[in-house]
């Protein structure tokens, strides 16, 4: 997983350090059953959080986080 976060972390340009939180059970209606949140703990940074979704312990992908993901309301902690 961290080797995802990285990857993650480094295609959405977010500053380091970096915060996650999860996994998480994701909403019974999707197909992927895991989120990780993300997201830059940066100070001069907005909080852009995005939720990765996994699956059978692989990363079938990620976006910007949505009220849904529940990212908003975790606890993070340092990456």
């Amino acid at each position: 997983m961290a080797v995802d976060l990285k990857k993650v972390g480094d295609e959405a340009k977010l500053p380091q350090p970096w915060e996650i939180a999860g996994p998480i059970e994701a909403d019974p209606v999707t197909v992927t059953p895991w989120i990780v949140c993300l997201r830059s703990k940066a100070p001069d940074q907005t909080r852009q959080t995005y939720a990765l979704f996994y699956k059978s312990g692989k990363l079938e992908t990620y976006r910007f986080a949505a009220i849904v993901d529940r990212c908003d309301v975790q606890s993070f902690r340092a990456f």
